[in-house]
């Protein structure tokens, strides 16, 4: 099914608010705020919520892993996902994905251990990155042009309910009753969302002529198994085990991604390529930051997980508001300045949260973070916009997968990267403010590099959407 635009809609300018839900798309649209509440519930209550589960699992050495699980786990489902839904209908991957996540969501609200809960979040996560994909890939089939910015922006401000309820939420429910409840609660908006979103799914079809390009399985997986391996050496605390791992988890990542992201990412080729690499770097910037941010106030500051969970709740909303104010002066001819200014505010707000590491008021790091959402949320989402001008019928969700992977091996990396600093200061005794100086200082950089590249991002030459990289 694809949903043109109904007649008398606007076609130039910035589209009324109410033609994401005029022409029949009012189900899918709803539909996917749904799936997006879900997705964002499940992030911000884990996020909040962490702080708790090391209290009471221990195991610091696996902090980092409960959030690179969940994302590396999206790297083998991302491009299976958007082949099957671009060749079957979105459908069948979005049934997968949903029994996937529901049945990790549930192991984890019951693991025994810190190790235990990162591994079952690799199948939390498998789930969760194929109905993030089906759900995009849909707004790429679905919607005209001219309405994707505003599709995009509504499913960012989703954000701002999350960001009000889920922080909160999350900490009371695990101080009252315990952390597992954080998980078991979400639960009943899985159901929710076969309910609402499984009938305008089914009647889209799948590619009716040539079969849209598909990577093998074998990469993704290789990429996924490199990554983690390679992040495992990093978090050892031993040199005698540390550098084999690194070694053989690079051997097994770097040909796999070859294979994986478009032709030229590597070289930022101007175009589609440069819009997945600036995907990857932003991600990493961001979520290297944002997994450790609640640490860093209760583990350094000796904030409450309440307070804690007030700063996601802020960035939450910061990164609505620049993704708002985006979707209102998102034009072909901006796409780099609003890249390129959205990652400048993002490393200040970065630098300026990390601030409390100094000493600094919480209120310069509450303010800073804020900063560092609205920048995020600009330069995110103007990133997305750009990658699907390189979409064609019926190959919609294979290039959103493309994009996808990239931003998923960025908060994988950030991520994973951000907990081997935390276990390498910790194995020196070196404290945990050095492990999260090495995380921020990482996630600075990142955002610079992204505001580098942003010259490249949007133009109308691309690469081809998977195929080795040259």
């Amino acid at each position: 099914m694809s949903v043109e635009a109904a007649p008398g809609e606007l076609t130039s300018g910035p589209p009324r608010w109410r033609e994401v839900f005029a022409g029949g798309r009012l189900p899918l649209t709803i539909g996917l705020i749904i799936v997006e509440f879900l997705a964002g519930i499940q992030s911000l209550v884990v996020t909040a919520t962490m702080p708790r589960v090391l209290a009471e699992l221990h195991g610091i050495e696996f902090y980092g892993w409960v959030f690179s699980a969940y994302s590396l786990a999206g790297l083998a489902a991302i491009p299976r996902a958007g082949h099957n839904a671009d060749l079957h209908g979105p459908f069948r991957p979005f049934a997968e994905g949903l029994v996937m996540f529901g049945a990790g969501t549930l192991l984890c609200g019951i693991a025994p251990s810190m190790l235990t809960l990162a591994l079952v979040r690799v199948l939390q996560g498998y789930g969760g990155a194929t109905l993030n994909t089906v759900a995009y890939g849909a707004v790429a089939k679905a919607y005209p042009e001219h309405l994707r910015p505003r599709v995009v922006a509504l499913l960012t401000l989703v954000w701002v309910v999350s960001g009000l309820i889920g922080p909160a939420y999350g900490a009371a429910l695990a101080v009252a009753a315990g952390w597992r409840w954080a998980f078991l609660s979400v639960f009943p908006l899985v159901v929710l969302s076969w309910v609402l979103i499984s009938r305008p799914l089914r009647e889209m079809k799948g590619a009716a002529g040539k079969p849209p390009p598909r990577i093998p399985t074998r990469w993704p997986l290789q990429l996924a198994l490199g990554t983690a391996v390679a992040l495992g050496g990093l978090s050892a605390s031993s040199l005698v085990v540390a550098v084999p791992l690194v070694v053989a988890g690079l051997a097994l990542a770097a040909p796999a991604l070859l294979h994986v992201l478009p032709s030229g990412t590597l070289r930022v080729r101007r175009g589609f390529p440069a819009t997945v690499a600036a995907a990857f770097l932003a991600n990493l910037a961001f979520f290297a930051a944002d997994s450790f941010v609640p640490l860093m106030l209760t583990g350094v500051r000796g904030t409450s997980v309440l307070g804690a969970s007030i700063a996601v709740t802020l960035v939450t909303l910061g990164w609505s508001a620049g993704s708002w104010w985006q979707s209102r002066v998102m034009s072909a001819g901006r796409v780099t300045r609003l890249v390129g200014w959205g990652s400048l505010l993002m490393a200040a707000g970065i630098a300026g949260t990390a601030a409390a590491l100094a000493g600094l008021p919480l209120g310069i790091a509450y303010a800073s973070w804020v900063l560092a959402g609205v920048g995020m949320g600009v330069a995110y989402s103007t990133i997305f916009v750009a990658s699907l001008e390189g979409a064609g019928a019926g190959n919609e969700t294979t290039v959103v997968a493309a994009r996808f992977v990239s931003g998923r091996m960025g908060i994988a990396l950030g991520s994973g990267l951000g907990g081997a600093c935390v276990a390498i200061a910790t194995g020196l005794h070196a404290g945990l403010a050095a492990g999260l100086w090495g995380i921020f200082g990482m996630a600075v950089v990142a955002s610079l590099v992204t505001a580098a590249v942003a010259g490249r991002v949007g133009s109308s030459s691309r690469g081809s959407v998977s195929g080795a990289v040259r």
